[in-house]
């Protein structure tokens, strides 16, 4: 499922549905960027079943280094190929499988 910004996605509830979840997030987002999703998501009680891979625009080592020590599980830089992206859900796949 697709959201225009964080306070939809938010506002959805989608984080209270039971189970695993995988977020792509995108690091430039309008309303709320991805890093502060990415914040709120952490900070929630549902933390621990939600896995986030950045994808962004926002190449600098600090801006990646930002995003890890807040929680994202991997971060893929645009412009980025479908197969490496692929990969990279992927990996994050089996580790929820684990």
């Amino acid at each position: 499922k697709t959201y225009e910004d964080g306070i939809q996605f938010f506002e959805s509830k989608r984080l209270e549905e039971t189970g695993e979840h995988l977020l792509i997030l995108d690091g430039i987002m309008p309303v709320m960027d991805g890093i502060e999703i990415l914040q709120k998501v952490k900070s929630n009680d549902f933390s621990k079943q939600v896995y986030v891979l950045m994808l962004s625009g926002r190449k600098s080592p600090a801006e990646i280094d930002r995003a890890l020590r807040l929680g994202a599980d991997d971060y893929v830089t645009k412009p980025f190929s479908i197969k490496e992206l692929q990969k990279r859900v992927q990996q994050i796949i089996q580790r929820m499988k684990q």
